[in-house]
């Protein structure tokens, strides 16, 4: 999981990451860190963006989970990010996912 993450990170069009519904004009997103810690028995996940599409980061994560457990493997997110192949849509639950904080950058004039 922990190299798998990484391909998140950049600008990419993540129209293969979101629950039909979303309401946009645009699937481009930037994810600025993405990284993975362990505290005692916990594993946080940390995602770090210039925004998000509905549902997107419980599918990114669902994604590490199926490569972490063998089901999936990092070619085949390479495959989805780039939008060569949609792979899995698979959501995780959202049970122990929570926003963190948002942060604002002043326009400068």
């Amino acid at each position: 999981m922990q190299k798998a993450i990484k391909y998140f990170i950049g600008t990419h069009d993540f129209e293969y990451f979101h629950k039909t519904g979303s309401d946009t004009h645009s699937f481009i997103r930037k994810i600025y860190n993405a990284y993975i810690i362990t505290h005692k028995n916990y594993v946080i996940i940390k995602y770090i963006g210039n925004g998000f599409l509905r549902s997107q980061v419980r599918m990114m994560t669902g994604f590490l989970i199926d490569i972490s457990d063998k089901k999936l493997t990092i070619n085949d997110l390479k495959n989805q990010i780039d939008k060569n192949k949609k792979v899995s849509t698979k959501l995780i639950m959202p049970n122990g996912l929570y926003f963190e904080r948002v942060y604002y950058k002043r326009s400068q004039k």
